[in-house]
């Protein structure tokens, strides 16, 4: 027997606290996130929904100012990120601060001093940590790709859509370890807490932090391609880390495949041996707070996960390693590794201050 087709109406998401719209069409069930846990913004995007699917549109464009932000921020994440974004883990950390500025407000009420005065809290920590101008544009870029993508869909008209300026640039940062320093990073990484002792003692296994530094110092594998690493995707015969696994299509952030250092060989031993079979690695869960923390212990300050990828690359460049190779363990362009890593390699420009000056 048919089911028979039911109006929309408001339910808890499976996963989360988010009310999600749920209908049912020719005997096929539907539903769709608000992007909110509040049932009065639920219900004013259910009532606009109900009155665009009256118009009988399968992608209904809105041209009202009834759409809400967080509407739209959690259709991007459950249709774009989910299925094409590779770091899924920061795109929801973003996601979540914008909805907690933005989200309650409607896509066409987005004034520039709105805009103004999300870039203000987010550098005074107001909103998640206080961020540099670099890291507040590419909170900035998620939301006017949210939208674009709304506008894509036909859910929202473009003639509604805020303008969003562009923020200036801040020159990369150069940050990278010293020996020194990665050495103390290491030790403070594999240690644990003991209740008993009240202090930080050496831990007896391999601790996550511990091996997600070391595989990073030795591979510069970004941070997601090494925390969803799984088993099988390394092979100690071979010698080799194969970052892309089978059926993964790549991105433009390339995943590739690194030969396992001499350094790195024992440490890959011994944590294939102690993790579980047919398991990751590591894990995907949160990694950023037991970085801090190896960070802090270890003195180290304006260190982030992507400093192990950089400080790899200084590194290689440093020990006269050819750019054409370090673009290959990066998965990066010749043209970004020179422009970047050009100015660590020790023969940089050497021999435009040895000429002979006798003959000039």
């Amino acid at each position: 027997m048919v089911r028979q087709s039911r109006g929309p109406y408001l339910a808890p998401a499976p996963k989360g606290g988010n009310l999600e719209i749920r209908w049912t069409e020719g005997g096929r069930s539907f539903r769709r996130s608000t992007g909110t846990s509040d049932p009065v913004q639920a219900q004013k995007i259910l009532a606009h929904f109900i009155i665009l699917k009256e118009r009988g549109e399968p992608e209904p464009v809105a041209t009202a100012s009834s759409v809400l932000v967080a509407e739209l921020l959690a259709a991007y994440r459950d249709e774009h990120v989910e299925n094409k974004v590779a770091s899924k883990e920061t795109a929801d950390f973003i996601i979540d601060r914008l909805k907690a500025f933005f989200g309650p407000m409607a896509v066409a009420d987005i004034l520039p001093h709105h805009i103004d005065d999300f870039i203000a809290k987010r550098r005074l920590g107001v909103i998640g940590k206080g961020a540099k101008d670099s890291t507040i544009e590419r909170d900035l870029t998620v939301l006017r790709a949210a939208i674009n993508y709304a506008v894509k869909k036909r859910r929202i008209s473009a003639d509604i859509t805020p303008s969003i300026e562009h923020l200036a640039g801040s020159p990369p940062k150069d940050r990278w370890l010293r020996r020194e320093e990665a050495d103390a990073l290491l030790a403070a990484a594999n240690m644990r807490w003991s209740a008993r002792a009240q202090e930080y003692i050496p831990s007896a296994k391999l601790t996550r932090v511990y091996k997600f530094i070391a595989i990073g110092l030795a591979t510069a594998a970004r941070k997601s391609a090494i925390l969803e690493l799984t088993k099988d995707q390394v092979d100690l015969a071979q010698r080799r880390i194969h970052f892309n696994p089978p059926g993964r299509a790549q991105t433009k952030k390339r995943r590739v495949a690194v030969p396992i250092s001499d350094w790195l060989l024992p440490i890959m031993e011994r944590a294939m041996e102690e993790a579980p079979s047919g398991t990751y690695l590591i894990g995907t869960n949160c990694i950023r707070t037991a970085f801090e923390g190896a960070a802090s212990r270890a003195g180290l300050t304006d260190v982030t996960p992507h400093t192990l990828r950089h400080t790899w690359a200084c590194w290689a460049a440093q020990a006269g390693v050819s750019l054409y190779e370090i673009a290959g363990v990066l998965g990066d362009t010749l043209t970004t590794v020179q422009a970047n890593y050009l100015h660590h390699c020790p023969d940089h420009l050497r021999g435009a201050v040895n000429f002979d000056r006798r003959a000039a």
